[in-house]
């Protein structure tokens, strides 16, 4: 329970700070109502799945809108997590960007983008001119097409391949290498890679790290993986951070988040 609490007087703090007024109070009272469950289960998933309705969050200097009942209608069918969760883990906790400086990123490639919550951050945060999404799940592309629509993202400026990220190129799948030569760029500013362990046969072949510039990643078990493919990161040249999902710095073992980057001087 104490761990429950922490996270509640961690969270909430972060989130109210970039909520419009309007959402701010929502949330409040959200969170307020919803405590036996959140001390219970120890996640603000039961605040969260009261919370409706546009929400702007003020994030890095830009506002992102966020259409969340709309987006949660068009995922009902498929019992997926709560939108405002992902509201809270990508824009209040910074969970992808949190150690780094403001920092500009002309081609952002986003692999496990879900409903595009990475979107909006490439476009008005970090002011990239292209954007490449990797996400096989179908289900997304009504939640997608709301999220880019409330931001003035057009599907040109968005791209979205409905793949798996891989070391090959076939019907089903992308590699890194073949999503860039199909949006013409030679170099990736910043990659997002969160997709569900299948991060370690990516990365084991990975010839095109070399220009990548700035790489944040989710990484899941087993901890022996994790540890060799921190070896791999820092062999590529870059100056490697791990943390747990509190950001408590850990080893590449333990940890629940890589940050990586060939420009040190971002790192806060």
């Amino acid at each position: 329970m104490f761990a429950a609490i922490v996270d509640f007087a961690t969270e909430v703090p972060r989130l109210l700070a970039g909520l419009d007024g309007s959402s701010a109070g929502r949330y409040l009272g959200a969170a307020l109502t919803s405590l036996p469950a959140i001390l219970k289960d120890r996640t603000l998933r039961a605040a969260d799945l009261k919370m409706g309705g546009e929400v702007h969050y003020r994030y890095r200097g830009a506002t992102i809108h966020i259409p969340v009942r709309p987006i949660d209608a068009a995922l009902a069918r498929f019992n997926d997590s709560p939108t405002f969760t992902g509201v809270r883990e990508m824009y209040a906790n910074d969970c992808y960007l949190w150690p780094f400086r403001d920092f500009k990123a002309e081609t952002v490639v986003d692999l496990g983008a879900n409903r595009s919550f990475f979107a909006p951050i490439a476009f008005k945060a970090l002011e990239a001119k292209r954007y490449a999404g990797v996400e096989p799940l179908a289900q997304y592309d009504e939640a997608t097409r709301l999220l880019l629509d409330a931001n003035g993202i057009s599907a040109a400026q968005a791209t979205t391949f409905r793949k798996y990220a891989s070391s090959k190129d076939c019907d089903s799948e992308i590699s890194v290498l073949g999503l860039m030569s199909a949006i013409g760029a030679t170099h990736i500013d910043l990659l997002k890679v969160d997709i569900e362990g299948a991060e370690y046969p990516l990365f084991s072949d990975a010839p095109w790290l070399s220009r990548v510039t700035t790489i944040v990643l989710e990484v899941h078990p087993p901890g022996d993986a994790k540890a060799r493919l921190a070896t791999v990161l820092e062999s590529a040249g870059f100056a490697l951070r791990c943390t747990d999902s509190r950001r408590n710095s850990v080893t590449a073992s333990a940890a629940d988040y890589f940050f990586g980057t060939r420009q040190p001087e971002l790192f806060r």
